[in-house]
């Protein structure tokens, strides 16, 4: 008889091969521990998918490549807004650790399929474009985050 956890290990390993198999993007799906994946796609994009058993939660991440201590400086606060807009942003949010950026998502398991795996994956590969995009343009005046700038959906 198999545990939940080796039910939702099964389960995930599946819709992640299915998903790869529907979608071009994805160079690899790697089961890198019990209750842990690795997403690999064109490039050097990488999504790290984990199973938050405490709070029954799906954790998603990817890495912004290091973009440098005067760039983070001046997106700091644009990043801190960020988190603000989750319901925006399909509940994409940001993190820091040193100088590593992480944007970071999470589904609850009780109702995880497929459909909403590939929407978080999009959502969180859409936001990972947008910031990606914003560190590599030419250095500019300051950008205002101040929350009346902010358009809401």
């Amino acid at each position: 008889m198999s545990t939940p956890e080796q039910d939702f290990d099964v389960f995930m390993s599946n819709a992640l091969v299915a998903l790869a198999e529907i979608n071009p993007d994805i160079d690899a799906v790697l089961q890198t521990s019990a209750s842990s994946w690795s997403l690999g796609f064109q490039g050097d994009e990488q999504i790290d998918l984990e199973l938050f058993e405490t709070g029954q939660r799906l954790m998603l991440s990817t890495t912004l490549a290091n973009v440098g201590q005067d760039a983070l400086e001046k997106a700091m606060q644009g990043l801190l807004t960020y988190n603000l807009m989750w319901r925006e942003t399909g509940n994409v949010r940001t993190a820091l650790a040193e100088s590593h950026i992480f944007l970071i998502t999470d589904l609850p398991v009780a109702v995880l399929d497929s459909d909403s795996l590939s929407l978080a994956l999009a959502n969180l590969r859409r936001a990972r474009s947008q910031w990606d995009r914003f560190f590599q343009q030419a250095p500019a005046d300051a950008v205002d985050f101040s929350a009346e700038h902010i358009l809401r959906a």
